[in-house]
């Protein structure tokens, strides 16, 4: 099944009212709790930076270059996604304090974060995560399916359409350990990651899969959107589970000519992101 192109206009791709609200492509709160709330342009040593064909420095949490500008409607943005938001900033928290107990573990236990409601609470979560891996499908003139939609405005709670799978990347946790104890008099390096949206198919109108992934402190989840996902079975629906075990992504060796620290992550973030294999290991989990 071909995914359908569709462009929105500054229409609310959840309810279809008027977009006048923008999303941030990172959670406020996570740029937040890492560089504070100020003018980032005063500390020039250590000032964070965007990544996109190339750099551009951040001079503060509510710059444009992190947000999607009209793509929600002030009530679907501010009240409507609220919980999805809060259960994202509770499990972002659990990340950033904990990649290294995860590193050793080499898993992620729901429950640990989220208390007996972790059954609700994963929910919200992906709720979180289909807000925002949505906008980057809406703004690449994708249509994003009815199935996705009633889930996020829990007329179902059956997930098709979509799946995550949970990756670690030991290279960034390790890559975060090295500037915190070489350079602890700056601010510590914070890893915030999206992958570019790629598309699997015969061509560009004739798309099956879009495919990306997030990563927040070394782990990163993987994303894979197809309609065939639920229909008919033909491949089973996401399941939410209590525990999810990661799966390595690791690079053989780093190569020694990559001196700047953005190089290094690019290189990193992208190791193996071409390989089949990935979207297979998404559509058949």
């Amino acid at each position: 099944m071909y995914l359908n192109s569709k462009t929105y206009n500054e229409t609310c791709w959840i309810c279809n009212e008027f977009a006048d609200s923008d999303e941030h492509k990172f959670k406020k709160s996570d740029i937040t709790s890492r560089y504070g709330k100020g003018d980032y342009s005063k500390n020039q040593q250590f000032q964070p930076v965007h990544i996109k064909n190339k750099e551009t420095a951040i001079r503060g949490p509510k710059a444009r270059i992190l947000t999607f500008e009209n793509v929600f409607c002030k009530k679907c943005n501010n009240e409507t996604s609220q919980p999805w938001d809060d259960s994202y900033s509770i499990f972002s928290d659990y990340l950033r304090k904990n990649n290294s107990l995860i590193l050793k573990y080499g898993e992620i236990d729901f429950k640990n974060i989220y208390g007996t409601e972790w059954e609700n609470k994963i929910k919200d979560l992906f709720r979180y995560f289909i807000k925002i891996f949505g906008c980057h499908i809406a703004t690449g003139n994708t249509e994003v399916s009815n199935d996705l939609i009633d889930f996020l405005t829990e007329k179902t709670e059956i997930l098709n359409h979509i799946k995550f799978k949970f990756y670690l990347k030991p290279d960034i946790i390790n890559l975060q350990k090295y500037y915190k104890k070489e350079f602890s008099h700056l601010n510590e390096y914070s890893h915030l990651y999206y992958g570019r949206v790629k598309w699997i198919g015969k061509s560009n109108l004739e798309i099956e899969s879009l495919t990306g992934w997030f990563t927040n402190s070394g782990i990163s989840i993987y994303w894979i959107y197809n309609l065939s996902i639920g229909k008919d079975l033909e491949f089973k629906p996401f399941e939410f589970k209590q525990t999810e075990i990661l799966t390595n992504l690791m690079a053989d060796s780093l190569p020694k000519n990559l001196s700047k620290i953005t190089e290094l992550v690019e290189y990193i973030e992208n190791y193996g992101s071409e390989k089949i294999e990935l979207t297979n290991e998404l559509l058949n989990e």
